[in-house]
């Protein structure tokens, strides 16, 4: 097996130290699996690296200037950056961490750009209706190039399902009579996260009963609070009614989460890792500014969307309290020795009107 990463698989974690990293690289370790490189990857890889350097290093330059405004004296040292030395170190220390070396990338073929440019006109995937993703189009031909000259399946991972993936997020079954058309097999995975799912194990005394007594729903929850919040004013912003202005003051009233799903990997440690997803809802009160026309109405009618004013009154506004009712997702990690938990962490939260 050969494992082909995209762009932005790296770009979840630029140091390659996550979870699902690890659990990658511990499968890569007692298989006979190994990595491949485009170069569309490893350039793409490169640009991208250094436009977020530059990102971070532009508004750590601001912060230093911000705090000298604040007349606060702290000595910090300059620092001099070199963005392309930089992003060339980093793409040679990912490459170092698969295994590949700079004379193994994989170039771009010879008949890469007529083939790229027809599927582009021709609307065949992995480029869309608008006869766009042409980077995808080269991904594809690469992975291709190293089907046949390894002779073996390759696994492709990327985010891009609308470029790649058909029904039940496998491979779009264009791009699959295309390779088995030549007898070769390519695997789609949308994620990391499905590539560990893909290769779990079954183990006796992981119960889902056992997993959320060891966690608790409520600890999940908790671990959530600033996501939620951060979620209910981007929502709560985005689509205000045209008489009122949010003015903050987030509160979460209630909630809950409990367990949907899990799968587990073992480490060739013997430890094992649990990434689970826990769904629920919550209630987030928050503090809004209404423009009336009478605000006398304000005062004998009750609006379902509000749950108690207090707040000075104004001749031409009213300062309330509105509630959101939210559907969450929690993602965990857990790490798993000696038949309980050494550690979990909160992953990832999202929220969404109910």
């Amino acid at each position: 097996m050969v494992i082909v990463l995209d762009t932005n698989v790296f770009q979840e974690d630029y140091s390659l130290r996550s979870s699902r990293f690890e659990i990658l690289f511990d499968y890569v370790s007692k298989t006979e699996a190994r990595f491949a490189m485009p170069k569309i990857v490893a350039d793409e890889l490169r640009a991208n690296f250094r436009r977020e350097l530059q990102s971070r290093f532009h508004k750590w330059v601001r912060a230093r200037q911000q705090l000298g405004g604040l007349g606060i004296e702290i000595e910090i040292p300059s620092v001099e950056l070199d963005p392309d030395e930089a992003s060339d170190k980093f793409v040679a220390r990912v490459l170092h961490k698969l295994g590949v070396s700079e004379e193994r990338i994989v170039p771009y073929g010879e008949d890469y750009l007529e083939d790229v440019v027809q599927r582009a006109i021709q609307r065949r995937p992995p480029c869309t209706d608008r006869g766009e993703e042409m980077r995808d189009a080269l991904l594809w031909k690469a992975a291709l190039d190293i089907a046949r000259s390894s002779g073996e399946s390759v696994v492709l991972i990327s985010k891009n399902t609308k470029q790649f993936a058909g029904e039940n997020q496998e491979l779009h079954s264009a791009l699959r009579e295309e390779a088995r058309a030549e007898g070769l097999e390519v695997i789609y995975l949308p994620s990391l996260e499905e590539f560990a799912r893909l290769h779990a194990t079954s183990i006796a005394f992981i119960t889902r009963e056992w997993l959320q007594e060891e966690i608790g729903g409520d600890g999940v929850f908790e671990s959530a609070i600033d996501g939620i919040i951060y979620s209910a004013d981007h929502i709560a912003k985005r689509s205000p009614r045209f008489n009122e202005r949010v003015l903050g003051g987030y509160f979460i009233e209630s909630g809950y989460a409990e367990l949907d799903e899990f799968y587990v990997y073992e480490m060739s440690s013997g430890e094992f890792r649990i990434e689970s997803t826990w769904i629920g809802s919550a209630e987030v009160e928050y503090n809004i500014e209404v423009e009336a026309d009478d605000p006398w109405d304000w005062d004998t009618e009750i609006d379902s969307d509000y749950r108690y004013y207090p707040g000075p009154r104004y001749p031409d506004r009213n300062r309330k309290r509105k509630i959101l009712e939210l559907d969450i997702t929690i993602r965990v990690e857990a790490v798993i020795k000696d038949e309980g938990v050494e550690s979990w962490e909160m992953i990832e939260s999202l929220a969404d009107l109910s």
